[in-house]
């Protein structure tokens, strides 16, 4: 829709180079999660992340788990707000994460440590009057070539707002960065569902109750060590689970 040689865009390299302390406000509803983990990942990598004061994403309820593996990072100073919906059909994150980016800009000038330039990231059009209002701070806008329209592309280049593709950003890395994705998901699931629902000593116990039989606290812990211990879950290729290393009397 938009010329990738037009004289607004502008490389996140090139705008930390002329940036001291940057805000990085993410419109979660959005913005692809991957591309902006991949983002994030490639300002760390490249030793800018001492720049940028926070990364803010302000999500809804509705929108991708994917978030997770981003507020996992500890090594960014992030904020993680997930706005409630009073109507089912509407979101409020807009003005929330308006709300939000403002006291951000306020509390850092208070205290003297003034944030001079943000990085929006989203390709709503609802966040221009932000934009326009706060003229102390230099924005650099990452949109998406199908979700951005021509009216705020040219609203950006008329007020000549830099901004930047994210479309094809940390292509080389997507299949490792999906992969990385999906596994702290499932670890999630696993963690949190599946294992958590299971305690083996509660299981023997359970077991002694059914068989009508008694054990000593000491017994109970001889009997998890010697045959419970080393019993691992295994997983096949259907997915279904089975005991690895069962236990045996002559273990």
């Amino acid at each position: 829709v938009t010329d990738a040689g037009d004289a607004a865009l502008e490389s996140p390299e090139e705008f930390f180079a002329k940036a001291e302390r940057v805000i990085i406000a993410v419109d979660c509803e959005n913005a692809d999660p991957c591309k902006v983990i991949g983002i994030i990942k490639d300002i760390e990598a490249r030793g800018l992340i001492s720049k940028v004061a926070k990364v803010l994403l302000v999500d809804d309820e509705h929108t991708s788990s994917q978030w997770r593996a981003l507020r996992r990072n500890e090594s960014i100073p992030l904020e993680y707000y997930l706005t409630d919906r009073v109507k089912d059909e509407k979101s409020a994150v807009d003005v929330a994460m308006t709300i939000k980016f403002y006291r951000e800009i306020t509390e850092a000038r208070l205290n003297n440590t003034p944030i001079d330039a943000a990085i929006i990231v989203s390709s709503d059009c609802d966040f221009w009057p932000l934009i326009e209002l706060t003229p102390e701070v230099n924005f650099l806008v990452m949109l998406e070539y199908d979700n951005c329209s021509q009216a705020y592309y040219q609203r950006l280049q008329t007020n000549e707002i830099p901004f930047f593709y994210i479309d094809e950003y940390y292509t080389a890395g997507n299949v490792e960065l999906k992969t990385e994705i999906v596994l702290q998901e499932v670890v999630r699931e696993l963690e949190e569902g599946f294992l958590s629902k299971i305690n083996l000593l509660s299981i023997i116990n359970r077991a002694l109750v059914k068989l009508d039989l008694r054990m000593t606290e000491s017994e109970v812990t001889q009997f998890f060590d010697r045959y419970i211990a080393d019993v691992g879950i295994a997983f096949a290729k259907n997915g279904s689970a089975f005991l690895q290393n069962k236990p045996a009397l002559n273990s």
